[in-house]
Order: structure tokens, then C-alpha cells, then sequence
């Protein structure tokens, strides 16, 4: 087809803008990554940034073998600008040989994190909230899920939470002790130079019923939860 100078040059116009726009556009990151589960399923988690549009996508596929076909069982999407480190990895939270996935949300000024922790429905169609939380570290431990944040400059918090049901969600209801460990004066000035340590607190408590009690440290392996800031601390401390 015969095409004027006119045409010619709207077209020649039109094709230059886009391969500058092109040109500037940041392309999207893509990171991915393909777990294992211990009975040979496979999860297969994928990240995808996109500067441009401020969206960072998580899809998780599932497949029940190798070469088995995989369908999306999690999709989701983060603001980059609000979580900057945030993102999906796979974690086996409680050592069961099945993978759940993490996802990592807004950070504050210190180590906690907002964090979600997926894990695979009954039936292997979709994934479910199983815990949400805040926290720099979250683990399993002498049968407790242990949520550990910093609660202020000089403190620590480590909320116990007895698993429930494989495929329930754990909720704050659930959480039966408290630990919290600090400074005895949190108003106190930092200690001097070769000075003697400050005073530490470790102070326990149980839920029981709609209140908190001090209690003991429900297993002797938990002890260590206490020793934050050193071996030295009271426990219980009367009030």
C-alpha cells in the first residue's frame, strides 16, 4: 500500500517514541526459585519486581511431582516503596519435610519485620494464613512457635504459641506465655565504663483464662529465651 511523506513521517514519529520510551522503561526482576517437599511435591515461587510500577508480584505454583503440572496456589502483591526487603522465600517452619512460605512486609527502624507464613491447604488447591506477625525471628522450639521482636531500645519480647491443627491458623488467642526481657530500670543511664552489668529482668507469664500470670519457664530448654542480654538475670522479679 502506497503511504504519503505525511503518513511516512507520523509513523517514523510514532515507532521513535516508542523505542525511547522503551529505552527508559526499567524492565521487571524476576527471581525464582523451586523447593521440594519430603513426599517429591514441589512448590514453584516466583518474584517478580517492577520498579516502575512500585509492585513487587509472589506467585507460588504447586505440583505434585517433578514433571507433574502446576497450578497457582498463592498469588499476592507488595508496594516496593513500603516493603523495599520485602518478598517470598520457602522455610520449613516446622521441620515436617513440607515447605511453608514466608513473606516478608514493612520493616521498622529495628530488626522486626512484618511477616506472614504460608502453608498448603488439605486439599493442595490453595495456601492459608497460618501465622501473622511482627518479628525479627520466628522458630519452633521445644514445642512452641516462638514469635522474638524487640519491644524498645533495652527490651525483648518472645511470645509462645502451642501449634494448633496442621492446616489452622494460629491467631493471638493462641499465644500461652509472654517472655519479656530488659533492663530492671529502663530509665536507668547506660553503665559506666568497667562498671558493674546493669540489672536484667526476665519476667514469665501465662495466659490463663482472660489474664496473665507469672509463671515458670515452661521448658528447661526455653531458659536460654532469658539470657538476651547475658547469663545474669532475675526471674520473676517481685514487683
Amino acid at each position: 500500500m502506497h503511504r504519503s511523506p505525511r503518513w511516512r513521517g507520523i509513523i517514523g514519529a510514532l515507532a521513535g517514541g516508542l523505542l525511547a520510551s522503551s529505552a527508559w522503561a526499567a524492565p521487571c526482576e524476576r527471581r525464582t526459585d523451586t523447593v521440594s517437599n519430603r513426599a517429591g511435591s514441589q512448590l514453584l515461587l516466583a518474584n517478580v519486581e517492577c520498579a516502575d510500577e512500585d509492585q513487587r508480584r509472589i506467585e507460588v505454583r504447586y505440583r505434585s511431582g517433578a514433571k507433574g503440572r502446576a497450578h497457582t496456589v498463592l498469588r499476592l502483591t507488595q508496594s516496593i516503596a513500603e516493603a523495599p526487603s520485602g518478598g517470598a522465600y520457602a522455610v520449613d517452619l516446622d521441620g515436617d519435610g513440607e515447605m511453608e512460605i514466608a513473606v516478608r512486609g514493612m520493616c521498622g527502624a529495628g530488626p522486626n519485620c512484618e511477616g506472614t507464613i504460608y502453608k498448603l491447604a488439605a486439599d493442595r488447591k490453595s495456601m492459608f494464613a497460618y501465622f501473622v506477625g511482627g518479628y525479627a525471628d520466628l522458630r519452633l522450639q521445644d514445642g512452641y512457635l516462638i514469635e522474638a521482636g524487640r519491644a524498645s531500645c533495652c527490651s525483648w519480647e518472645f511470645h509462645l504459641y502451642s501449634p494448633r491443627a496442621k492446616h489452622s491458623p494460629i491467631v493471638d488467642d493462641d499465644m500461652d506465655y509472654l517472655i519479656t526481657v530488659g533492663l530492671s530500670d529502663q530509665d536507668a543511664a547506660p553503665p559506666a565504663e568497667g562498671g558493674p552489668p546493669p540489672e536484667i529482668d526476665c519476667t514469665v507469664l501465662q495466659r490463663v483464662g482472660a489474664d496473665w500470670k507469672p509463671a515458670a519457664i515452661p521448658a528447661p530448654g526455653l531458659a536460654a529465651l532469658c539470657e538476651v542480654y547475658g547469663p545474669h538475670y532475675r526471674l520473676n522479679p517481685a514487683p
